[in-house]
């Protein structure tokens, strides 16, 4: 093994960390404001709505928590990230219902009416077409985790230098 191979991979896993820390960042700050939320998923009973932000906003600590986690190189972050990457492909329907779509340009249309009208006869169902690019978005991403945190040679970089304990033997040894 090569040290160029090892920088590789080491920056690899340092980039798509803060990748991950940032879109988890960016969509917290969508979560902040309860009420939108609710706004955007009034197709669902009301009971539900409540529990829906909880696993959302979980979630989103959850990845955040990952990319920190990626960025001390610990095997558990690694396998998590795995883990919440196939979750979000299998519940891709659930994250982005096309409904939340058709809510944000009624919600646009309360302050520019002309502009939604125009913006939905020069785009027939753009509310579909936005759905399909954050289905790619996710999908592809999470492809991109799975395969890349999957590799032999990315696996070794969390063994060899991700462990905490690891860290702390060597602490203690000097």
């Amino acid at each position: 093994m090569k040290n160029t191979e090892v920088d590789r991979y080491v920056f690899g896993i340092y980039v798509l960390g803060i990748v991950l820390i940032i879109i988890s960042v960016v969509e917290l700050r969508f979560l902040k404001n309860y009420e939108y939320y609710a706004f955007l998923h009034q197709y669902l009973p009301p009971a539900i709505i409540p529990w829906r932000y909880t696993v959302s906003l979980g979630f989103r600590f959850l990845t955040l928590a990952c990319g920190l986690g990626l960025l001390f190189r610990w095997e558990v972050s690694r396998r998590c990230l795995i883990l919440v990457s196939i979750v979000t492909i299998a519940t891709i329907y659930w994250r982005h219902p096309v409904q939340c779509f058709v809510y944000i340009f009624d919600h646009v249309a309360l302050r520019d009416p002309a502009r939604v009208i125009s913006l939905r006869q020069d785009i027939p169902h753009i509310e579909w077409i936005l759905t399909g690019i954050n289905y790619v978005i996710d999908v592809t991403l999470a492809g991109i985790y799975i395969f890349f945190f999957t590799r032999p040679r990315v696996k070794e970089r969390f063994r060899s230098s991700g462990h905490l304990k690891n860290k702390f033997d060597r602490f203690l040894s000097r």
